[in-house]
């Protein structure tokens, strides 16, 4: 092979290569700058009106402004028992009081949480409100990863 077609090559090669390092940085960059989106909208796979899908989304956000002060009061209350703990001697009676103050604004929190699933179940028919509970169950905060049904979905008596 000549020098000129072994130069040709390479520069080919070397042009192609580059193509597809650069699509590469690209798509490794650019995927990191998007926001999270979940992989379908919310509420499409319950069959809902887009009337109806604005009213829960209405009942979502107000929910979270409604909550946004109580969970910081959660946040803040947790992180203090965190470092009681972790101070040595651990004074039992401030850890008392914490986990009972976290307890009653918890349940708050739950009671507001129904208040507001009441609402949203009130414009949705049967199968609707299950199709919700459902998406609410895998989407809640501190689920397990990886691993197999809900809890709630599990036979009686099963234990993985």
């Amino acid at each position: 092979m000549s020098k000129k077609m072994t130069a040709a090559l390479l520069i080919v090669s070397l042009t192609f290569n580059l193509a597809v390092l650069g699509v590469f940085l690209y798509r490794q960059f650019s995927e990191a700058e998007k926001p999270f989106r979940p992989n379908r909208p919310p509420f499409r796979e319950m069959g809902i009106s887009e009337g109806q899908r604005g009213q829960l989304m209405n009942i979502m956000r107000s929910f979270r402004q409604e909550n946004r002060n109580l969970q910081g009061e959660i946040r803040r209350n947790e992180k203090a028992l965190w470092e009681t703990i972790r101070r040595q001697p651990a004074d039992s009676a401030t850890i008392d009081s914490l986990v009972s103050v976290i307890g009653r604004l918890k349940e708050e929190h739950s009671r507001r949480a129904m208040k507001k699933l009441s609402e949203a179940g009130k414009l949705l028919n049967e199968q609707q409100r299950g199709l919700l509970l459902d998406m609410l169950m895998r989407t809640r905060p501190g689920r397990r990863a990886g691993g197999g049904p809900a809890p709630w979905q599990r036979p009686p008596g099963h234990r993985p």
